[in-house]
């Protein structure tokens, strides 16, 4: 969460943006976060879930930040808000936290940089997990060791 802090004071979202468009899309990958590494089994969790759910959120928010000159504000919201909803239905991708970067798109106007700090973001996430997920896998793989050699000893 660090470096994302660090890559949105960099790009200066709220400098460029409007005050609160960085929250907003911190307060997504917070919940990623959340998801992700406090309950890891649940479906939400799954790392392709959260890839597709990101991309889904990221794609329909420039798409809404394209239509935003010729639609207006309220009716993009409802068109991309519902496409995303029946997008992660349908493709099997439920991971709420990304429609909030959805809404950041459209809220904020971000536009094409935001897909910047959408892949950096994810990759960030998804390169932390891996290394704990392998991390956690080679703890277990010792303590099964230490406890397979404490049976042989008392044996």
């Amino acid at each position: 969460m660090t470096l994302l802090v660090v890559v949105l004071n960099t790009l200066n979202f709220d400098l460029e943006r409007g005050i609160g468009a960085s929250a907003i899309i911190f307060a997504s990958f917070a919940g990623s976060a959340f998801t992700l590494f406090m309950v890891p089994r649940v479906k939400a969790a799954s790392t392709k879930r959260f890839l597709k759910s990101y991309f889904i959120g990221g794609t329909l928010g420039l798409i809404g930040y394209v239509l935003l000159p010729y639609l207006g504000i309220y009716a993009v919201i409802l068109l991309m808000m519902f496409a995303c909803s029946l997008l992660l239905i349908i493709t099997d991708s439920m991971h709420p936290p990304a429609m909030g970067m959805l809404f950041a798109f459209i809220l904020y106007d971000i536009g094409y940089s935001g897909i910047v700090v959408v892949i950096s973001g994810v990759a960030v996430l998804v390169i932390v997990r891996l290394v704990l997920e392998k991390l956690v896998f080679e703890l277990e793989n010792d303590v099964e060791r230490l406890e397979r050699k404490r049976k042989t000893r008392g044996a």
